[in-house]
């Protein structure tokens, strides 16, 4: 797992090498609501996994 913190334009950014990892941790911040935008994107084809605005989440399989 990396995580950079600040990133270069002042948000947070974390890396996680197992979906299910990314997926619990998105969840969980959105549910405490310690963040205001939430977006997961799989790096390996750029599609987006999760998105707290959109209201997009798809299930966990697909990830």
């Amino acid at each position: 797992m990396t995580i950079t913190r600040p990133a270069p334009d002042f948000t947070t950014v974390d890396g996680y090498h197992y979906a299910e990892f990314a997926r619990d941790a998105a969840i969980h911040v959105t549910e405490a609501g310690l963040a205001i935008q939430v977006k997961v994107i799989r790096l390996a084809d750029g599609k987006v996994l999760y998105d707290l605005q959109s209201g997009l989440s798809l299930p966990a399989d697909s990830w």
